[in-house]
């Protein structure tokens, strides 16, 4: 694979002008770095969003914010070759992630879809991110809390039963959302339709908007986790669990 020569040597891998994550590669995938940090430990980096590779330099001069938790220890030999499919080994966890916005997030990995990822955060509950826009994942060695859990739980009513980030969009028409976390990429309103170019969101009572697909870092709800468990019963968009879904690692 491009960059095998790497395995065992020190990198900087510099992702941004103010983003970079260092240490001693342990194992290079067809579009990722597994990258030992001796201070924050192991982390999938995605080549796709990585500008420069610097060897012979020991400590980044900058480096990433990062989540306050060690990483889980992390066995190279124990991971598959792609980035989605390495993900997939990580999930019903928590992960520091990188991509969704300007700043990392402490997420609960819910499921691996063919295109994106479907993570639990605090204060959003369900968060689509499309996996082009991830840059940097790290396991974190944590214990879930009891009251994060029934609360994430109540989220998962609405869980899209969708194995493509554009079908899960379109399943939001009529429904609020924020597009981002943060930044000036983030935009809230009513979708009025999604397709695999763009969504269209209503951001005012007289004002639509055209975002292009690939400049969706992330999709969260504005409003509320619907309860009604009649109403969701009925609605074919949704599932709780939800085997059929092609591009699942996890069946939900």
């Amino acid at each position: 694979m491009i960059h095998e020569d790497l395995i065992n040597l020190s990198v900087v891998a510099v992702l941004s002008a103010h983003k970079r994550y260092g240490g001693v590669v342990r194992k290079v995938g067809t579009d990722f770095l597994l990258i030992d940090d001796p201070a924050a430990g192991a982390a999938l980096i995605a080549l796709e969003h990585v500008k420069q590779l610097r060897l012979g330099e020991r400590t980044p001069p900058t480096s990433p914010p990062q989540i306050d938790a060690a990483s889980v220890p992390v066995h190279p030999a124990s991971l598959p070759d792609t980035l989605r499919d390495a993900l997939c080994t990580w999930t019903k966890s928590v992960v520091q992630l990188d991509g969704a916005g300007p700043e990392p997030v402490a997420a609960y990995l819910l499921d691996v879809r063919t295109d994106y990822l479907a993570v639990s955060v605090i204060p959003e509950g369900l968060l689509y991110v499309p996996t082009r826009h991830v840059q940097l994942v790290r396991p974190l060695d944590v214990t879930v809390q009891a009251e994060f859990t029934s609360w994430m739980d109540r989220y998962l009513v609405r869980f899209a039963q969708a194995d493509r980030f554009a079908e899960a969009l379109s399943y939001e028409a009529g429904i609020a959302v924020k597009i981002g976390r943060g930044g000036p990429d983030e935009v809230l309103g009513v979708v009025r339709s999604a397709n695999d170019h763009f969504v269209e969101l209503v951001v005012s009572p007289h004002e639509l908007v055209r975002i292009p697909m690939h400049h969706v870092k992330s999709v969260s709800r504005l409003q509320p986790a619907h309860f009604d468990a009649a109403e969701v019963a009925n609605d074919a968009s949704y599932a709780v669990r939800n085997p059929g879904v092609p591009g699942s690692c996890t069946g939900i």
